[in-house]
């Protein structure tokens, strides 16, 4: 029990601890971190994280911006209430 957790802890550390490198293209940065994801047991919030982690890690803050701004969006459109989400 304990070493199947603290590889899944470790499997998470490592999850979180990854950003684009420099000169990193963002395909390669997705299959990075999808690979990483494998190993987290995530369950059913596994593509969340990945998408999430996707825009925190980005290097380029202006195309993470926008990322987020369009996440809000994708999020506001699926809540179906008005003001639950604004962005900036």
């Amino acid at each position: 029990f304990c070493n199947t957790r603290k590889n899944t802890i470790y499997g998470r550390y490592v999850f979180f601890s990854r950003n684009q490198d420099n000169g990193e293209s963002i395909d390669h940065y997705v299959t990075a971190l999808k690979n990483l994801a494998s190993t987290c047991e995530f369950g059913a919030l596994k593509e969340s994280f990945i998408c999430d982690w996707f825009v925190f890690g980005i290097q380029d803050s202006s195309v993470r911006e926008r990322l987020t701004d369009v996440k809000l969006k994708l999020q506001f459109n699926k809540s179906g209430h008005p003001n639950s989400l604004k962005s900036n």
